[in-house]
């Protein structure tokens, strides 16, 4: 059952816009890419200490009375200055810079370092990189050291050492090998999901507390990245990509295609958003829209924290690219896009998908399955009417089941549910349409249809609908004829 104020009665819709962008919600495609990479296969000693080895003496043992993640940490009883404890032959490139880093608790006063040591793919020490001499505090504290490989590198070995010349008995946990020249928050394959960053999953590569792990973001669908991942994320509550450099080159970006509709003309639109101020060497086109070909951009964005609504109009005549540029490298911080939209011409409204809200006679849809076909932006077209024509309300009554030969409508006026005149026990075939006439005004009035059969008998009734009929001017009705208002 359908009920319309007069005056809006459906009368199709006119098609404002159509966003060409077929995955405006950002959803991800179930394929997960790896953004950081922890390649100590036992950083936390919850099984053993497998792996590890003490170095120039020192009695090293797991334990659970300390730990700084989990439940255990690895105890080193150190005798003398340079005693150790060693994970080697961990399989690196050549002319890559990594990072060390561990947790460490010892006695107030005394001293630990970290360092890398660099060798061949054939074990043949190459060189080493040390942290400086940490004092403690009798706390956990992290200690970092990193080195750029040479070009003969194949393996490290990460190295926590006493640097302290006497006995003392000392903690270490949570031990990372990363690429690039920065200690990362902790992470391994058993850490609480969620809980290093909301977007990302971590899982171990192989068997749990024996392997490395990664931490990994969902792509999303229909984008295609270059020296960048283009992760599922929200900002500002809706729905975004994640911009996450992951090269050394600074001409990262996604793109999508342009299709034939938009080419000769066409509008790209998207919200930037800088959490902090990208660092590094930014490529000249960087936080800007671009299409390719030819080559053209929307003017420069800020490098400083913000929102930034960016609207590009293009032509292009061949590879139709549309790219988001981020224009980092890895290291140098991740921004968020949302409000995607690529419409055809030139378009100055806003972003929208097939499940947008309405808003007032605009309506949204989906040209075909959702988050995988184009969208719609319509306005609601209605029936003319004239203007000294009496209010009223329009009752559409469809899919009368078989053996419905009557219906009654039923009118709740706030008060009391009345029968409407004119539409009592009337007859039907399946389906049936009246008006009335006496509806209040500026309230909320529900319909229902009470069915009968061809004796007369109730079937029931069908589920109330409300409508509301709006009035600024006040109308005076004969009781006997109120269509004549």
């Amino acid at each position: 059952m359908q009920v319309f104020p007069y005056n809006r009665v459906p009368d199709g819709s006119t098609v404002l816009a159509t966003n060409l962008f077929t995955n405006p919600n950002l959803v991800g495609d179930g394929t997960w890419a790896e953004v950081r990479r922890n390649l100590v296969t036992n950083p936390s000693f919850e099984v053993d200490t497998a792996g590890w080895t003490p170095s120039v003496g020192g009695i090293m043992t797991r334990t659970t009375l300390q730990w700084h993640v989990g439940a255990a940490s690895l105890q080193i009883a150190a005798t003398a200055s340079a005693q150790s404890a060693v994970i080697g032959n961990i399989t690196v490139s050549p002319s890559i810079t990594y990072t060390a880093s561990a947790w460490m608790k010892g006695e107030v006063g005394k001293n630990f370092i970290v360092s890398l040591v660099e060798r061949t793919s054939a074990g043949a020490y190459v060189g080493e990189t040390a942290s400086s001499s940490v004092t403690t505090t009798g706390d956990w504290q992290r200690i970092v050291a990193s080195r750029t490989l040479s070009g003969t590198g194949g393996r490290v070995e990460v190295v926590v050492r006493n640097s302290f010349a006497g006995a003392h008995t000392y903690y270490v946990d949570a031990v990372q090998l990363e690429v690039g020249s920065t200690a990362t928050p902790y992470f391994d394959g058993s850490s609480p999901q969620g809980s290093i960053d909301h977007d990302m999953r971590q899982r171990w590569l192989g068997t749990a507390n024996a392997s490395e792990s990664v931490m990994e973001i969902e792509r999303v669908a229909g984008l295609t990245a270059t020296n960048c991942i283009a992760g599922v994320s929200s900002e500002a509550g809706k729905p975004a990509v994640r911009q996450i450099p992951t090269t050394t080159s600074n001409n990262s970006f996604f793109e999508l295609p342009i299709p034939a509709a938009a080419r000769a003309l066409g509008t790209l639109i998207g919200d930037l958003h800088v959490g902090e101020a990208l660092t590094g060497s930014l490529n000249a086109i960087a936080l800007r829209l671009r299409t390719i070909a030819p080559d053209m951009t929307d003017g420069p964005t800020p490098n400083l924290p913000g929102t930034y609504p960016l609207r590009h109009e293009f032509s292009v005549t061949s590879t139709n690219r549309a790219l988001f540029m981020h224009g980092g490298s890895l290291g140098s911080g991740d921004v968020w896009w949302t409000d995607i939209g690529l419409f055809a011409g030139v378009y100055e409204g806003p972003a929208f998908s097939g499940d947008t809200p309405d808003d007032g006679d605009i309506f949204h849809e989906w040209s075909g399955v959702a988050n995988s076909s184009t969208s719609k932006r319509s306005l609601r077209n209605f029936l003319p009417v004239a203007s000294d024509m009496t209010p009223h309300t329009i009752v559409e009554v469809d899919g009368l089941a078989v053996g419905v030969a009557f219906i009654t409508l039923w009118r709740d006026d706030g008060a009391r549910w009345s029968e409407v005149r004119g539409a009592v026990m009337a007859p039907v075939a399946g389906s049936w349409a009246g008006v009335d006439w006496e509806c209040g005004f500026n309230r909320v009035t529900a319909y229902r249809v009470e069915q009968f059969d061809s004796a007369g008998l109730s079937l029931g009734f069908l589920p109330a609908v409300t409508v509301t009929l709006t009035s600024q001017e006040t109308w005076v009705q004969n009781v006997m004829a109120p269509k004549g208002g």
